[in-house]
């Protein structure tokens, strides 16, 4: 394993926090405009580059400072740093970003910890905390939070046609993920559509009572549970939060304390637009295989803030590797890649000035 900030080069990859997500795909960018200017002189349109340092935890304060440059998010289209390329070595131009609620949930039993030997009187916030958490669910992976589903769009007889052409890695996604098989036991076509068109209702992490080495008989005072919601259009986190908040409530969990730690709506572009059309072209001409237009990518970023004002489509592309290990110990980015990434943006960018002119 390699320490997260000593970058580290092996067998033609950079191994370090955020080489992939996002620093390296940043990198791509700026270092095929900065070609582009030393060959052409200078660019055929205005490039912005929106950088901010807080997407990983939530974005919390860019909507403060987008408001103080509202001129800033006029532009023609945007596009998201991150892109794929699968285990094929086809690129993947993703047209899509899921929103996201992310709460901390907290309950409070006692007064503080106790010994358990009163564990037949006094209440465990653990187990509390635990129940409340299997009702969100049902064991087939169907999230049970009444209205959760009212708002979210089905899916178009032509996105299902389109989804229809691309291949599903079902076996290199249980594998590469150690996973014998997926939840409600989805595959297929099925796991497919569920990739693209379901919400999710993760428990991201759980904490209570006693964690240390060795024993400590107690009964939990308090626990607490980070829970994320992956949203599809047109699901709003404000909408799911009142979903939530009622469903803990109905289920005799009113005593339960809901903290909002990040939110924000889903952002899609059609994947018939001119601007993934050019993506696409320009990842086929630059990497000589065919492009995958993706309806959405299964995560999350702000695009909802900076592309709404505006209606302005968006996607993203670039060239990370199916192993690439992103928010996980040896992240790393295949230093190849990273440079046919950078052509790839280099031919995007005279064919997006063709596009607009």
């Amino acid at each position: 394993m390699t320490p997260p900030f000593e970058p580290t080069i092996r067998d033609d990859r950079l191994f370090a926090r955020g080489a992939n997500d996002n620093k390296g795909m940043l990198l791509m960018r700026m270092h095929a405009v900065e070609a582009w200017c030393e060959v052409f002189g200078e660019l055929p349109f205005r490039v912005r580059f929106l950088v901010e340092g807080e997407e990983e935890s939530g974005s919390n304060h860019l909507q403060e400072l987008l408001s103080r440059r509202p001129n800033f998010l006029k532009a023609d289209a945007a596009l998201n740093e991150a892109g794929y390329i699968d285990s094929q070595g086809r690129p993947l131009v993703t047209c899509g970003l899921r929103g996201i609620l992310y709460v901390e949930l907290a309950v409070r039993t006692l007064a503080g910890d106790i010994h358990s030997e009163m564990a037949m009187l006094l209440p465990n916030a653990g187990e509390r905390l635990m129940r409340a958490l299997d009702s969100l669910k049902r064991p087939d992976g169907r999230i049970a939070i009444a209205g959760f589903y009212d708002d979210v769009l089905p899916p178009t007889p032509e996105q299902i046609a389109h989804l229809q052409t691309l291949a599903f890695e079902e076996a290199d996604l249980k594998r590469i993920h150690g996973a014998r098989a997926f939840v409600g036991d989805k595959t297929g076509f099925d796991a497919q559509v569920a990739t693209m068109f379901e919400p999710t209702c993760n428990v991201s992490g759980i904490w209570s009572g006693w964690n240390g080495a060795g024993m400590k008989t107690v009964i939990p005072a308090v626990a607490r549970a980070k829970v994320d919601m992956r949203l599809i259009p047109n699901q709003h986190p404000d909408r799911i939060l009142a979903c939530l908040r009622k469903h803990l409530d109905t289920h005799g969990f009113g005593d339960l304390e809901i903290s909002v730690l990040a939110d924000e709506s889903p952002w899609w572009t059609p994947v018939t637009h001119p601007l993934a059309q050019a993506v696409a072209r320009a990842c086929e001409e630059m990497l000589r295989t065919p492009a995958l237009r993706v309806i959405s990518s299964m995560s999350t970023a702000p695009m909802y803030q900076v592309c709404s004002p505006h209606r302005l489509p968006a996607v993203g592309f670039g060239c990370a590797h199916p192993d690439n290990r992103a928010h996980a110990p040896n992240e790393n980015i295949d230093l190849d890649l990273m440079t046919q990434g950078t052509k790839v943006f280099g031919r995007f960018i005279a064919r997006f000035a063709r596009l607009s002119a």
